[in-house]
């Protein structure tokens, strides 16, 4: 953003340069109409040069980027006071006054819409230097103010019509200070492209991105086709009413492709934020490692399925809860990597083991909890604890470092006496408490009274020990 101010000042200065040392070309650079005024050069060089130091803290270079700007807005004014109060100040002929008597053609004179565009740039950047919101804003309208002169000079020249930039007391502008002006003004606008106007244009998001390519496209589009069909009439290329139907269709192509465009990467953006809606809504009933229900989703989803089991009692469902027994040592020796990947195998199995209207949850760490729908009774359950106690690994890791593995179980079926959730929960945890006591690997259901169902016989053996085998359906980690 600080390359712009640049721009005035190598053209002011090489259109000083052509004054000194009386080189009509450098005076204009090249372009057509009259040559940039001397005064108006000096003036552009002080606000490219205010631009510049203003973005130093130091008060020094506060108080010279504050001269500098004061410099600039004043020559400006000085020539405005000239042509509206006629006081005859003349300061567009302080320097090289010589040179400017011997031009009779094209003389190098202010005129009012430059001596405005300098007043309006120096208001312009020192708001912006400000930094305030208003303050952003207020520089941002005076920038647009500023860039509409010099844009209609350029444009003029572009299309041939000397009226927009030949010299003029009230509508001319040198082609060389148009060039030069709209660099301020684009420098002010991206010195405080996060605030007011601006900040839409250059935000992060999709309705950012898609302005940054729009504008342009909006802008130049135009212009070029413009300028196309005016060139093709200007060398009898095609009749008049051609190159309006020409011009018409191109526009027509433009514009339907833009439009087209924007939908499309509209289209992209909410895809994106509904996947992104979608994952937050996952993440947020789902355990992050497991992928399973977590805590809070569980427990909804058995509220539900408890306030329907009141009003429905015949369709039974019970509630699983289980630990990992030797969990601890997974993570004391083989590292909590080891541990996670088992979670994440024993979570597997469980699924593997249960019906699709079955839930599966993890309450945290090596806790995990089942809800069984539609079960005919509490005997539903040795089927499912036998298939858990075959399939979870009764040993872990690589052959020097196995250590015993297994699972305990509670089950609770549900009864009209439970109101909430958490009743069944407490209760299988009774169960799954007494299935630890009475020595791990078992199974044990929460009725009337708390009873064994299931026990180290239904995998064939009880806890392996460490210099025992993997046994059927245990789990090899790899570790490191």
């Amino acid at each position: 953003m600080f390359v712009l101010p640049w721009i005035p000042i190598g053209l002011a200065a090489t259109a000083l340069a052509g004054w000194i040392f009386h080189v009509e070309t450098l005076k204009r650079l090249f372009l057509p109409g009259v040559p940039m005024n001397s005064a108006t050069a000096v003036a552009l060089l002080l606000l490219g040069g205010g631009a510049l130091i203003g973005r130093k803290s130091h008060p020094l270079t506060m108080a010279l980027a504050v001269a500098a700007l004061a410099g600039g807005g004043a020559v400006g004014l000085l020539k405005l006071l000239d042509l509206l109060a006629g006081t005859h100040l003349g300061i567009d002929s302080w320097l090289f006054a010589d040179q400017l008597a011997t031009q009779t053609n094209a003389p190098s004179q202010m005129a009012s819409n430059t001596a405005i565009c300098l007043i309006i740039c120096a208001a312009a950047i020192g708001l912006a230097r400000v930094g305030g919101e208003r303050q952003a804003g207020a520089a941002q309208i005076l920038a647009v103010m500023a860039s509409t002169p010099p844009f209609l000079a350029l444009l003029g020249a572009l299309y041939g019509v000397s009226t927009f930039y030949a010299q003029s007391p009230f509508t001319g502008m040198a082609l060389v200070t148009a060039a030069s002006i709209l660099p301020l003004a684009g420098h002010v606008q991206l010195t405080t492209r996060h605030s007011a106007l601006m900040a839409p244009i250059f935000d992060d998001g999709p309705g950012g991105r898609t302005a940054r390519l729009l504008i342009p496209v909006g802008v130049l589009a135009p212009i070029a086709i413009g300028w196309l069909e005016g060139a093709g009439g200007r060398t009898h290329l095609y009749p008049e009413q051609m190159g309006d139907a020409l011009a018409a269709v191109a526009d027509v192509i433009v514009f339907t492709g833009l439009v087209w465009w924007n939908a499309r990467a509209l289209r992209g953006a909410d895809q994106s934020r509904r996947l992104a809606e979608e994952r937050l809504a996952h993440a947020a009933t789902h355990d992050f490692l497991t992928g399973l229900a977590n805590r809070e989703q569980f427990g909804r989803q058995l509220d539900a399925r408890l306030a329907a089991f009141q009003r429905r009692p015949m369709e039974r469902f019970g509630v699983v809860y289980l630990d990992l027994d030797g969990f601890k040592q997974v993570n004391d020796r083989l590292g909590h990597e080891a541990g996670d990947e088992l979670l994440r195998q024993v979570a597997g199995i469980l699924k593997g083991c249960l019906r699709a209207e079955d839930l599966v949850g993890r309450l945290g760490g090596d806790e995990f909890t089942i809800l069984l729908d539609r079960i005919a009774g509490p005997d539903d359950f040795d089927e499912v604890a036998a298939r858990i106690l075959a399939g979870v690994p009764r040993a872990v890791g690589p052959s020097d470092q196995r250590i015993p593995m297994g699972v305990s179980l509670g089950f609770v079926c549900a009864r009209l006496r439970h109101e909430v959730a958490d009743d069944l929960l407490k209760e299988a945890d009774e169960a799954l408490f007494a299935a630890k006591k009475a020595g791990k690997g078992q199974a044990w259901m929460f009725d009337d009274t708390i009873r064994r169902i299931a026990g180290p016989e239904a995998h064939g053996g009880g806890m392996a020990g460490p210099a025992g085998g993997a046994g059927p359906g245990s789990v090899l980690m790899r570790t490191g």
